[in-house]
């Protein structure tokens, strides 16, 4: 197979790889100077050390980079700065972190070996199914990514400031960690490295739920299952490839519930602190993790939380007010105290979202609370009628797992359901005398991330889509690799652990079997990575393209990141394009005068999403004597670009777009 000009291909991957270890390194060495890991421990899981210390470095770079565009200092040099910085504090953590890794690594090649054969193949074929999903990366962006995920990110490097893309300005308030993973390496290389970072992501995610399961009780059987219905869902793993963000925050969640879950056993401030801080960059820059990420860390807290002084409930008591002080006392002080302490450390993650609001909007608690008239931000949101939201709701889980609605955007692996009622065969020993004070880990964390998709249900019913909930949705998985693992012991159900085990195999074979049509189309999309791969859209920024720099543009249509960046900026505002569509109203001569007046050499209209941006398609016919319109249109999308050529006589336009510096541009009254 022939993958184009490899060069660029491998050198984008090795930034992309630089700058993915930075982060790791950079988080092992943060989590050294707070001791939260201990510095000798034979227990100690390599997956949770290593995936908690990625993305707790992605967090904090994210946030440091978001400051730094926010004060208009996103620079090369200030990048390269923070990069040599980060990797000077890390480095010390390397020497102890390197062996510990040979040897768990061995230690995990040793435990798979010694299962049954068949559980060979399970291990083999997820690891190849995980290694399928780098290439997958090199699919073409689609989707809110060509719209804003990469498109914002481009603007951000290019103009080394937090300049906001037009017609998106209301995202700006929220937390941009994400979306600052982009821009660094669109800062470094471009748009190539940029979207293949979401693989290590990936990859970090998998390692904090397999050590999530190692807390929870799993041995080496479960572990497996569990990462084979992780990256056998598609509500995980499409968006792994098509540019959108929502993994970055998944895994920085994760790595708050893995520590919440270490804080049971070896409870500190530090634990506590990461566990916080991640969370909170979790929840500003994915704001709909925050109504189910909050409830599941209360659950664990509440639950998990060591309670120095508490007793059994068989304890003895002079009368029932005497048990109840005191089981519950030390219990409610202790929680409380943790409570609070994690509460702070999580207002600590979210603060550098809280002052670049502050800073470039004036408004720090935005989207939250606004103190002056700007436009709220539209945080409710119904998709569907009252009827298919009735139906949605009354079909859970299955609506997770099987449904097909708008947006929704992949589901969860079916083996999820399919293993669930194999617990009432498994022994579940949840319940000993002393549950209050011994609660079983795997129980919390099961009816936690319940509790969180029905708190997201009667919020949000009408909204069905994996990407909102992901973290609560990934932990409820535990639950079903348990299942699993429990009958593998029970030596009479012979036949039903080979159908569990064969049923396993399938799936991840017609999950990886269903990649294959996306590797031939990232092949082509990484063979011409610098150039225009031939779609209608890229066609048009082909066009657009060849303009001068600073033409401007009327946008009917929601994607953008192919454009050049002057171009970005000097899109008409929400302002000029309703004094467009109101002269479209009148005449389609007024509709082409009023365009030329603001400066306008290009109006794209996508029939698909757009189709009544005007009440009926512009007429090329009835424009100015002065002015020359041409039509382009595009076979097998119903995409129109309009090309507006100013003729001699041709009055001088009252807009246009000026450069300010390099590729900073601004719109300004006059001619250019």
């Amino acid at each position: 197979m022939v993958w184009g000009n490899s060069l660029p291909i491998l050198l984008s991957a090795g930034v992309t790889g630089f700058y993915a270890l930075v982060c790791l390194v950079f988080g092992l060495g943060v989590l050294r100077k707070l001791h939260a890991f201990p510095t000798a421990s034979g227990s100690l899981s390599a997956a949770g050390y290593l995936g908690t210390g990625f993305a707790f470095g992605q967090a904090l770079l994210g946030s440091i980079w978001m400051l730094l565009a926010a004060a208009s200092l996103f620079s090369p040099t200030m990048i390269g700065m923070g990069l040599v910085l980060a990797v000077l504090i890390g480095l010390p953590a390397v020497p102890w972190a390197a062996p510990l890794v040979v040897r768990r690594s061995l230690a995990l090649v040793g435990d798979t070996w010694k299962l049954w054969g068949i559980w060979w193949g399970v291990a083999a074929l997820t690891v190849v199914l995980i290694a399928t999903f780098l290439p997958m990366t090199w699919h073409r962006p689609d989707g809110d990514a060509l719209a804003y995920y990469l498109a914002q990110p481009k603007l951000f490097a290019a103009t080394q400031s937090l300049r906001l893309l037009p017609s998106y300005e209301m995202f700006g308030v929220l937390g941009l960690a994400s979306e600052m993973q982009y821009a660094i390496l669109y800062a470094l290389d471009g748009e190539f490295a940029a979207k293949i970072l979401v693989w290590p992501t990936a990859l970090c995610s998998g390692a904090l739920l397999w050590a999530i399961g190692s807390e929870v009780g799993l041995g080496r059987r479960g572990q497996w299952t569990l990462l084979g219905l992780l990256y056998s869902s598609t509500g995980f793993t499409n968006v792994l490839w098509d540019g959108k963000t929502e993994l970055f925050p998944t895994a920085w969640a994760l790595a708050s519930v893995y520590m919440l879950l270490r804080f049971r056993k070896e409870p500190s401030w530090r634990i506590l602190a990461v566990a916080g801080i991640t969370s909170g960059v979790a929840v500003t820059a994915k704001l709909s993790f925050a109504p189910v990420l909050i409830p599941l860390m209360a659950i664990l807290v509440i639950f998990q939380t060591p309670v120095a002084g508490a007793r059994p409930l068989d304890a003895e008591a002079p009368n029932a007010r005497g048990l109840i002080v005191r089981q519950f006392g030390p219990w409610f002080r202790t929680v409380l105290i943790v409570g609070i302490g994690l509460g702070v450390w999580g207002l600590i993650g979210m603060s550098p979202t809280i002052l670049k609001n502050a800073y470039v909007f004036a408004e720090p608690l935005a989207p939250l609370y606004y103190f002056g008239d700007a436009v709220p931000f539209p945080l409710s949101g119904e998709w569907f009628s009252e009827e298919s939201t009735r139906w949605i709701v009354s079909t859970y889980p299955l609506a997770l797992v099987y449904g097909t609605y708008w947006a929704q955007h992949g589901n969860l692996t079916p083996l999820w359901l399919a293993f669930l009622p194999l617990m009432l065969l498994a022994p579940r020993p949840w319940f000993p005398p002393d549950w209050f004070v011994k609660t079983h880990p795997l129980f919390v964390l099961s009816v936690g991330s319940a509790l969180a998709v029905a708190i997201w249900v009667a919020l949000r019913p009408s909204m069905l889509a994996p990407r909102y909930i992901l973290p609560v949705l990934v932990t409820s998985l535990p639950l079903a690799a348990y299942a699993v693992e429990m009958i593998w012991q029970r030596k009479p159900l012979f036949y039903l652990r080979w159908i569990i085990v064969l049923t396993l195999l399938a799936v991840l074979g017609l999950a990886w079997l269903r990649l294959q049509p996306g590797l031939e189309r990232a092949r082509i999309y990484a063979g011409v990575s610098v150039t225009p791969w031939g779609a209608p859209m890229w066609t048009v920024a082909e066009i657009t393209g060849e303009s001068q720099p600073g033409s401007r543009m009327l946008l009917a249509m929601y994607y953008r990141s192919f454009f050049r960046v002057d171009l970005l900026q000097c899109v008409l505002t929400a302002e000029e394009t309703g004094k467009v569509q109101a002269a479209a109203k009148v005449s389609a001569e007024n509709l082409w005068t009023q365009l030329h007046d603001l400066g306008a050499r290009f109006l794209v209209i996508d029939g698909v999403t757009h189709s009544q941006f005007f009440s009926t398609m512009p007429d090329v016919s009835k424009a100015p004597k002065w002015l020359k319109v041409v039509h382009t249109g595009f076979e097998g999308r119903n995409l129109s670009l309009y090309t507006l050529e100013p003729l001699s006589g041709a009055p001088e336009p009252t807009s246009s777009c000026q450069s300010e510096d390099g590729d900073v541009w601004h719109i300004s009254d006059g001619p250019s």
